[in-house]
C-alpha cells in the first residue's frame, strides 16, 4: 500500500496539488457562514436528567437571560439618586419597552413625553463604531437581530425589571399597601429624586439589586427571548445612551453579554491566530531548513489545507462551534505540521544520498509510512473514544479531529511528496543538496545539540532513568491539588472592555452574576386527616389545655373518636373530618364557654357605683351556674387591678371576661385549618426556615446578599404595622436593627392577607420569586464570583444546612440559573474527559500492541505520553495553579503528541532491530535523522502555538502556555525517558544484539 500510495503521488503530482486546493476552496466557503455558540446549555443533551430540573425551574418562574444596564454616577453628591441621572433611567426604561420592528424591518424606539416634547418615534442606529466589530460582526448590525422569527422583539417589555416598573412597599393607611410605582414618573425636583432613592434602598426586595449601597448606581434588567440576540441589546443600550452627557456613565453587562461578548469574538481571533500561526511557523521553519523558502511552503500549505477542510466541514455540517469544538483547530495544527514536517524533514536530511528527488521522495515516504501510520492511527483511537462523551461538544470535538488527524496524514504522504517533486527545481535541489544537514563537514546546532544529547543518555542512561522516576513520585503525588476553577466572567482578558465592565458594575452590585435556588415540598399532598387530627390535638392542649381542662379532656375525648372513625379512610376523607371536628368544637364551646358567658352576663348588670375590688369579689362568689375555677381565675386575674374603682373596675373586669369568651374551640379548629391547608410558603414556620437558610448562605464567602419573597412579605408586614408617623419616605435603612422588628408573621391568615396585597400591585418581580399557587418558592443569590469552585462550596452549605436543620416538611432543593448550567457543563467535561482518557490509554495501547505485535512494545510506546501528562498536572498541582477548561483539554494534546513523538522514536528503533543492526548502532541512528526531525517539528509547533498566549481570550491563552508545556514534556520523555526504557529493555527489544555487540556497547 505506501508503494503505491508513493508511486500515485509521484506520478500524478498534479492532480494531487488540484484535488487539494479544490477541497480547500470548496470547504472555505461554509466558514463565512460559520457561528460561533457559547451556550453551554445547548452543548448538553436536552433529555439529560441534570439539566431537567434547571428547564423545569426556569419554566416556572419565567427565568429568562437579562441583558443588565448599570448607570453609574460618582462625581454627583446624590451619586445616581440626582434628578438627570433618574430621569435618564426611566426614559430609557419606556425606550427599551417600546421597541417595535417598522415596515421596513427597521427597529423603531418610541421618546416618551419629556420637558414640553411631545412623545415622538425614531429608528435605532446600530451601526458598529469599532472597526474590528465592522469586518467581523456581519449581521448583528441587523436591526432584524432585535426581534425574533414572529417578528416580536427579543426584549421582554412586560418583564424589564427597574426602578420605574417595580411597585414600592409603603403603607397607604393602617391595614393596607399603596399600589404605585417606585418611580411613577421622572423626578422634577431633588426632593422627589431622594423620596425615590428612600424608597428604593428602604425596601430590602431592592437595596443591592436594582441600586447599589452606596447609592452610586441603579440598574436595570432586560429580559431577552434569545440569549444569541444579547449583543444586539447590549448594543441598543449603547445607541439609545450615545448622547448622554454629563457624569452619567453606561455599564452592561450579565452572563448572556460577557457569553456571547466571547463568542463574538473568538471566530475572528481564531482567524488571527491561524493566521498568526502559520507566519511564526513559516519563521521557525526558515532557520531550520537553512532559508530554503520553496520547501518550507508545503507543511504549511498542508496544516493550511488540514485545518480549513475541517473547520468547512463542520462548519457545512451544521454543527454549532464552541469553545471545545474550536479546540478542534488548536489541535490539528500541531498534529498536521508534525506529519508533513517529518516527510519533508526527511527529504532535506536524505537528499544527498541519491541526488534524485524521485528516488528520495519514494525512499524517504516508505520508510516513514509505517510508524507515521501507526502514530496517527493511534491518536485517531483516542480521539474516538471521545464519542461517548456526555457533551455533545466534546464528541464533536473527537469526531472532527479523527477526521483532521486522517486528512492530515493523507496529505503528508501524497500532497507533500507531490508538491516537492512539481514545484522544487533543480537549481533550488542544487541548493538544498549544498545545504543538507548529512552532507556538511560540520553539523549545525540542531545536529550538534542531538548528537551531544546522544552521548550523554549512552553514557548516563541510569541516571536519566533515576531522575524521572522520581520526578514523577513527586509529580504523583500533587496530582490531587490540582484543580480546575472556572467561569464564563473569566473568559475574557482582564484588560477587556467587557471584563472591565463586568467588575466595575459587580462592585457596585451583585445582581450581575446570580445563581437560583428553588423550594418546594418533595410530597406536595399535604397532610391526610390522622395527622390534622394530632397537631390540632396537640395546640388544643397548649393553648386551651391551662384555661378550660375540662373542655380539653371533652375534646380530646371527641378527638380519640374521630381518630378512630378515619383509622383506615383515605386523605380523601380530610374535608369531611373538618366538618365533623366543626361540629365537635361547637358542642365543646357551649360547654367549656358557659361559665365565662354567665359570669360576663351577671357582671354587665352589676351597679358601678362605690365599687371596690372587695365588692366586686363578693358579686363574683356569689353569681350561680358559673365554675368555681372560673371565678377563682377571674378573681386572681383581678388582684393587679385592686387599685381601681367604680366603673373603671367593672370595665375591666368585662374585659378580662371578654378575653376568655373570645377563646373558642370552634375557632381554633378554623384557625388551625387554616394553617394546615395554607399553601407551603404561606407558612410562617416555612417563611421563617426561609430566612434562617438565607442568612446561611449570606455568611457564604461567595454570596453577596440573596432576595426571596419572605423579604417582600417582611417588608409589608413592617410597614402595615409602623406607626403613621415613620411610614412614606422616613430616612432609614434595612441595617436598622429596628427597621425590621415587626418580622414574619405568626399566622397563615395575616400572610395571605399580605400577599393577597402584594399580588395586586402587579409587580414584575415577584412572579419571579414564588409561584402562583406559593407550593414552590426561588431564592436569588447573587454571588461576588462566578467560580465553580465557589458555587460547588455553595452547594455543599446548602446541603449541610438542609442536614443539619431540617424543616417542617421535607423540601426537595434544586438549582437552577447560568451559574448552575456552566457547573454541570464543567463537570461533564471532566467527567466525559476522564473516562475516554481510561479507555483511550487502554486503546492506544492495544493499538500499538497489534501493530509493532508484541505488549512491551505497545507499553513502552504509551509510556512518554502517561509521564508527561502526570509531570504536567503534578507541577500545576505543586505550584496550586488553578486553571480553566484547557486544563481539562489538555490531555487531548499531551496524549496525541507525546503517542506520536514516541511511537516515531520507536517504530524507527524497531525498523532498524529488524534489519539486525547491534543497539550501539541503533542508538547513534536515532539521534540522527529521527530526533532531529523529532526537534524540528517540536520547534515549528512551539513557535505555531506563541500567538495563542497573546489572545484577549483567557481558554485560548492557557491553552497555548499548556501546548508549550505539553511539548517540553514530550520531548523530554521522547529523548531522555525513551532512550532510557529502551537501553534498560534492549535485550527484550532488540534480541538481535548479541555478545559481541554488547561488549562494544560497554566500550
Amino acid at each position: 500500500m505506501k508503494h503505491a500510495t508513493v508511486n500515485f503521488s509521484l506520478n500524478r503530482p498534479w492532480l494531487i496539488l488540484s484535488l487539494t486546493f479544490s477541497f480547500t476552496l470548496l470547504f472555505l466557503l461554509p466558514l463565512v457562514e460559520c457561528r460561533f455558540r457559547n451556550n453551554h446549555e445547548k452543548t448538553i443533551p436536552g433529555n439529560d436528567y441534570i439539566l431537567l430540573p434547571h428547564k423545569q425551574i426556569c419554566s416556572d418562574f419565567n427565568l429568562q437571560d437579562f441583558v443588565i444596564a448599570v448607570i453609574e454616577n460618582q462625581k454627583d453628591a446624590d451619586g445616581a439618586f440626582n434628578v438627570q441621572t433618574l430621569s435618564r433611567v426611566y426614559n430609557l426604561t419606556a425606550q427599551l419597552a417600546s421597541l417595535k420592528r417598522g415596515p421596513s424591518g427597521n427597529a423603531i424606539i418610541t421618546m416618551p413625553a419629556t420637558g414640553g416634547q411631545p412623545e415622538r418615534e425614531f429608528n435605532a442606529d446600530l451601526s458598529p463604531r469599532n472597526p474590528l466589530e465592522r469586518l467581523f460582526s456581519r449581521g448583528l448590525d441587523n436591526p432584524a437581530g432585535l426581534f425574533d422569527k414572529s417578528r416580536r422583539s427579543v426584549i421582554v417589555a412586560s418583564g424589564i425589571i427597574g426602578p420605574s416598573t417595580v411597585t414600592g412597599i409603603s403603607q397607604a393607611e393602617p391595614g393596607l399597601l399603596k399600589n404605585e410605582r417606585l418611580m411613577a414618573q421622572p423626578p422634577a425636583t431633588r426632593e422627589q429624586a431622594q423620596a425615590v432613592k428612600n424608597m428604593l434602598m428602604n425596601n430590602p426586595l431592592y437595596a443591592g439589586v436594582l441600586a447599589s449601597r452606596d447609592e452610586k448606581a441603579v440598574c436595570i434588567y432586560v429580559p431577552v427571548t434569545d440569549r444569541s440576540r444579547a449583543c444586539n441589546v447590549v448594543r441598543l443600550i449603547k445607541s439609545l445612551t450615545r448622547n448622554w452627557d454629563g457624569n452619567d456613565k453606561v455599564l452592561v453587562t450579565g452572563p448572556a453579554v460577557m457569553d456571547e461578548t466571547f463568542a463574538l469574538e473568538t471566530p475572528p481571533f481564531m482567524g488571527i491566530f491561524i493566521i498568526s500561526a502559520l507566519i511564526c511557523a513559516f519563521i521557525a521553519l526558515f532557520f531550520l531548513f537553512h532559508r530554503s523558502i520553496t520547501l518550507i511552503a508545503g507543511p504549511l500549505m498542508a496544516t493550511a489545507a488540514t485545518v480549513i477542510c475541517t473547520s468547512g466541514l463542520m462548519a457545512g455540517t451544521g454543527f454549532k462551534i464552541n469553545i471545545i469544538s474550536s479546540m478542534t483547530l488548536i489541535f490539528l495544527i500541531p498534529v498536521a505540521i508534525m506529519n508533513s514536517l517529518h516527510v519533508t524533514s526527511e527529504f532535506f536530511d536524505n537528499y544527498y544520498k541519491f541526488k534524485n528527488k524521485t528516488m528520495a521522495l519514494k525512499i524517504g515516504t516508505s520508510r516513514l509510512f509505517k510508524p507515521m501510520l501507526y502514530a496517527n492511527l493511534a491518536i485517531i483511537a483516542w480521539l474516538i473514544t471521545l464519542m461517548s462523551a456526555p457533551v455533545i461538544s466534546l464528541r464533536v470535538f473527537g469526531l472532527f479531529s479523527a477526521m483532521g488527524t486522517f486528512l492530515s496524514w493523507i496529505l503528508s504522504i501524497t500532497f507533500i511528496p507531490a508538491y516537492i517533486h512539481t514545484t522544487i527545481s533543480g537549481g533550488k535541489l542544487e541548493a538544498i543538496h549544498e545545504k543538507s544537514l548529512m552532507l556538511s563537514e560540520e553539523k549545525d546546532w540542531l545536529g550538534l545539540m542531538m548528537m551531544k544529547l546522544g552521548v550523554f543518555n549512552r553514557i548516563k542512561w541510569e541516571t536519566c532513568l533515576f531522575a524521572a522516576t522520581v520526578l514523577l513520585t513527586l509529580s504523583a503525588a500533587a496530582i490531587w491539588r490540582c484543580t480546575v476553577s472556572d467561569n464564563a466572567y473569566s473568559w475574557l482578558a482582564r484588560n477587556h472592555p467587557a471584563g472591565i465592565t463586568d467588575r466595575t458594575a459587580n462592585k457596585h452590585l451583585g445582581g450581575s452574576r446570580v445563581i437560583y435556588l428553588s423550594l418546594r415540598a418533595a410530597q406536595p399532598n399535604g397532610f391526610n386527616a390522622l395527622e390534622r387530627i394530632d397537631m390540632l390535638r396537640a395546640e388544643v392542649q397548649k393553648r386551651l389545655g391551662p384555661i378550660f381542662p375540662q373542655g380539653t379532656k371533652i375534646f380530646d375525648d371527641k378527638l380519640n373518636g374521630i381518630r378512630d372513625l378515619y383509622r383506615n379512610m383515605t386523605s380523601g376523607d380530610v374535608r369531611k373530618s373538618f366538618i365533623t371536628l366543626t361540629k365537635e368544637a361547637e358542642n365543646v364551646d357551649s360547654l367549656a364557654l358557659a361559665s365565662w358567658n354567665n359570669l360576663a352576663n351577671t357582671l354587665s348588670y352589676v351597679n358601678p357605683a362605690n365599687l371596690t375590688i372587695n365588692r366586686l369579689a363578693g358579686e363574683i362568689l356569689r353569681i350561680k351556674n358559673s365554675n368555681l375555677e372560673d371565678k377563682k381565675l377571674l378573681l386572681a386575674r383581678m388582684e393587679e387591678y385592686a387599685e381601681l374603682k367604680n366603673a373603671e373596675l367593672l370595665d375591666k373586669a368585662l374585659e378580662v371576661c371578654g378575653e376568655f369568651t373570645r377563646l373558642s374551640f370552634r375557632e381554633l379548629v378554623f384557625e388551625m385549618e387554616t394553617e394546615l391547608t395554607a399553601p407551603l410558603f404561606k407558612k410562617p414556620v416555612m417563611l421563617q426556615y426561609v430566612k434562617h437558610l438565607q442568612s446561611e448562605l449570606e455568611n457564604n464567602n461567595a454570596v453577596r446578599r440573596t432576595v426571596s419573597i419572605a423579604n417582600a412579605l417582611e417588608k409589608a408586614f413592617n410597614e402595615l404595622n409602623r406607626a403613621p408617623s415613620v411610614s412614606g419616605f422616613a430616612d432609614y435603612h434595612p441595617e436598622d436593627s429596628a427597621y425590621m422588628r415587626f418580622g414574619i408573621p405568626c399566622s397563615a391568615s395575616t400572610v395571605d392577607k399580605i400577599f393577597n396585597q402584594l399580588e395586586e400591585t402587579k409587580n414584575p418581580l415577584l412572579p419571579h420569586l414564588v409561584t402562583k399557587d406559593y407550593n414552590q418558592i426561588c431564592i436569588w443569590i447573587q454571588l461576588k464570583n462566578y467560580d465553580t469552585k465557589q458555587i460547588k462550596d455553595l452547594i455543599a452549605c446548602v446541603n449541610k444546612f438542609s442536614a443539619s436543620y431540617p424543616s417542617a416538611v421535607e423540601l426537595d432543593v434544586q438549582w437552577a440559573g447560568p451559574a448552575y448550567v456552566d457547573l454541570i457543563w464543567h463537570d461533564k467535561i471532566a467527567r466525559g474527559l476522564a473516562r475516554p482518557m481510561i479507555w483511550a490509554f487502554l486503546a492506544v495501547a492495544a493499538v500499538l500492541m497489534l501493530l509493532f505485535r508484541s505488549p512491551l512494545y505497545g507499553l513502552t510506546g504509551t509510556a512518554p505520553a502517561v509521564y508527561g501528562t502526570i509531570l504536567i498536572y503534578g507541577i500545576l498541582g505543586w505550584a496550586g495553579i488553578r486553571s480553566n477548561i484547557a486544563l481539562m483539554i489538555m490531555p487531548v494534546f499531551m496524549l496525541s503528541t507525546g503517542v506520536y513523538l514516541s511511537v516515531i522514536f520507536l517504530e524507527r528503533a524497531h525498523s532498524a532491530q529488524t534489519r539486525r543492526k547491534a543497539w550501539h548502532t541503533i542508538f547513534l541512528e536515532m539521534f540522527g535523522e529521527p530526533a532531529i526531525a523529532i526537534c524540528r517539528s517540536t520547534i515549528t509547533i512551539f513557535a505555531a502555538c506563541l500567538p495563542l498566549v497573546i489572545l484577549p481570550l483567557v481558554p485560548y491563552r492557557t491553552t497555548g502556555w499548556l501546548i508549550i508545556a505539553v511539548l517540553c514534556a514530550s520531548l523530554v520523555g521522547t529523548l531522555i525517558l525513551m532512550p532510557a526504557l529502551l537501553t534498560l529493555l534492549k535485550k527484550k527489544l532488540f534480541p538481535h544484539d548479541d555478545a559481541e555487540d554488547d561488549t562494544e556497547d560497554d566500550d
